[in-house]
């Protein structure tokens, strides 16, 4: 098989020239047909069964626009570069929707092209940039389809563009399953919140005599027996009536220069309402970039609560929805004029109360009922703290605590579905060059995904041995040089526990080094196998034991070599370990270390679960490193 693809002209690979789409006045929408427009192509990349607009059509233009399985969208014009030639895939369907005139199709011949493999290559940073040599910009930037059909696209045969494309699918299948847990997740502590805050469950139940569901003794106590009529209608006795300003501060963002705003990617990131899933939650895509001055009280920190000032669309989807501030990983967010950062006056940490309160629909009804601005809808940060709402501190506090896992669950999700996003985007040019390859045909389990990937990569290592000699499940032979590799090289296998291994780097020098997704569920089980012919890199170790154990407890590198030491002294003795570990301090030119060193790693090793010292006898526990 040709491990390189070759380039040929697109419109050698359809069955059909491309077609615009269809134009329809404005009393002809709102019924009929399903209609897919431009907000479908830039809000999604999969078109299966979600809600679109209607249409009024008749049978001849249903017949030449419709839309089935494996047809590629495109968007036709776009108010920015990076925007245009945004595409989407439709799926299977059941009733086969018609599509507007700001799109074109491309309909693919089966015989010579895998609809999943173009997807795949037209969303890619290369992708985008061939579109980009054919977009006119005057007042809007805008491709044709003639254009379009003649750019030159890689080619290979169907089987190898179907185990390309499907082996692609499984990290968007992936991160699917993770949105759809989040949404599980957000549900769950919607419900608890209505139960407790909206339908005053808990008190219903005390009031008839019962002890409140699903909550232990000491938080039911927490509830009184009674409901009162008040001006906000009935609630709980003894709770207070009073304007969220009493409780929150809502401060307005920095108006950040657009002549600093990036395509390029950089390390700080200018948070926009286009940030904001509609109903609540940060999502990481199209983010903007910015590379200019930045005030110091303008950058938020991992946690902070922000609510949406402002929102571009017509039914101001987000304005006023909340999400939290997730995971810098080396990124800096920062807080911009349109997005308003939420800060406690109080002492009680209430802000999973604040969340899922600003996600409620009494709340957003408050909110779009004092929207202004016609094109453009604003809120006001004076306008949320002026809403008022019936709350127990105590109780917000309790229930901020009950779903504080679901939170936490739902920002892992997220960083890992970020972390899948980039390593799927990086795949494909390697892909395309033949740098990887993948062995087979057909889909992949999707546990596999990675060691695949893992048995591929080089990360630079001039010497690399036949495919054939690499142990099953390890991921290459990686030399070194100098008295610490003497002895050869090593392989290095990461099992199952850590499966979801996400992110691989080349590190500066001649090995390479592994850095682990800490937030993945397997690895937080605390379970790892390192499985070596020799001696373990100690960068190596050194990355997987700090993802594995997080930052909180590091290995930090002489611990590492001392792990090294255990794992091959051939008598696992104090004297045994000591005499191991003074060969290979003596390797690495470091100062050996002495008794009592020596002791205190020890014991911290063990503390953390990696060794069990039993007298004068070491054991290295077998779930953490084996030979």
């Amino acid at each position: 098989m040709t491990s390189k693809f070759e380039y040929i002209e697109l419109s050698s690979l359809i069955s059909e020239k491309p077609r615009n789409g269809l134009y329809k006045k404005k009393e002809f929408q709102g019924k009929g047909h399903r209609w897919i427009k431009m907000g479908e192509v830039y809000g999604n990349d999969f078109l299966l069964a979600q809600q679109t607009e209607l249409l009024d059509v008749t049978a001849s233009e249903i017949s030449r626009f419709n839309c089935q399985a494996g047809d590629l969208l495109f968007g036709r014009t776009s108010l920015t570069l990076d925007g245009i030639g945004d595409c989407l895939l439709v799926g299977d369907v059941d009733d086969v929707p018609i599509f507007e005139s700001n799109l074109f199709r491309v309909r693919f011949d089966a015989s010579k092209a895998y609809p999943l493999f173009y997807f795949y290559f037209f969303k890619s940073a290369i992708g985008k940039r061939l579109i980009q040599t054919i977009a006119k910009q005057t007042a809007a930037t805008s491709i044709t389809s003639t254009d379009f059909v003649s750019l030159s696209v890689p080619y290979a045969p169907l089987d190898r563009q179907k185990e390309i494309g499907d082996f692609l699918f499984l990290f968007d299948k992936k991160c699917e399953f993770n949105t759809q847990t989040t949404q599980t997740l957000e549900e769950m502590a919607q419900a608890i919140f209505k139960s407790w805050f909206v339908d005053f469950d808990p008190v219903k139940a005390k009031m008839n005599g019962k002890q409140p569901e699903g909550m232990d003794a000491a938080t039911a106590s927490l509830f009184p027996e009674k409901l009162i009529e008040s001006e906000l209608g009935l609630i709980p006795e003894g709770w207070d009536i009073s304007p969220l300003s009493k409780y929150i501060n809502i401060k307005h963002g920095f108006a950040f220069k657009g002549a600093y705003f990036s395509d390029q990617e950089t390390d700080d990131i200018c948070v926009t309402p286009g940030n904001f899933h509609i109903g609540g939650g940060i999502k990481l895509n199209k983010l903007k970039y910015y590379d200019g001055p930045i005030p110091e009280d303008y950058i938020f920190s991992k946690g902070d609560l922000m609510v949406t000032m402002t929102d571009l669309s017509k039914k101001a989807d987000t304005l006023g929805y909340p999400a939290f501030v997730p995971e810098s990983e080396g990124k800096t967010y920062l807080h911009n004029q349109r997005i308003g950062k939420v800060e406690l006056k109080v002492e009680q940490d209430i802000k999973n109360y604040l969340y899922s309160f600003f996600c409620s629909s009494g709340y957003r009804n408050e909110v779009l009922s004092g929207v202004t601005g016609s094109t453009v809808k604003h809120t006001a940060p004076k306008k949320i703290m002026a809403i008022e709402l019936a709350i127990d501190l105590r109780i917000a506090e309790k229930f901020s605590l009950l779903v504080s896992p679901l939170f936490e669950k739902q920002a892992q999700n997220m960083i890992e579905n970020s972390q899948l996003e980039k390593l799927r985007d990086t795949l494909l040019p390697k892909l395309l060059s033949g740098e990887i390859e993948l062995e087979g045909a057909g889909v992949v389990e999707e546990n596999d995904v990675v060691n695949r990937l893992l048995k591929q990569m080089d990360f630079g290592v001039k010497f690399r041995p036949r495919q054939e000699s690499i142990p099953e499940g390890s991921f290459g032979y990686i030399r070194l040089s100098g008295t610490f590799g003497s002895d050869g090289g090593t392989f290095v296998s990461i099992p199952k526990a850590v499966q979801a291994l996400t992110k691989i780097t080349s590190a500066d020098g001649i090995y390479g080094e592994i850095a682990g997704n800490a937030m993945t569920e397997n690895v937080l089980s605390g379970t790892v196998e390192i499985v070596t012919n020799n001696i373990i890199p100690l960068g190596v170790l050194n990355k997987i034991c700090t993802a594995v154990f997080g930052k909180k407890t590091p290995i930090k590198s002489r611990n590492a070599v001392l792990l090294t030491s255990i794992h091959q002294a051939k008598n696992k003795t104090l004297d045994g370990i000591m005499n191991e570990q003074a060969k290979r301090f003596a390797f690495l030119e470091q100062s050996t270390m002495d008794e009592q060193e020596f002791g205190e790693s020890l014991r911290y090793l063990e503390s953390i679960g990696v060794v069990k010292c039993e007298g004068q006898h070491i054991a290295l526990l077998d779930t953490i490193v084996q030979h």
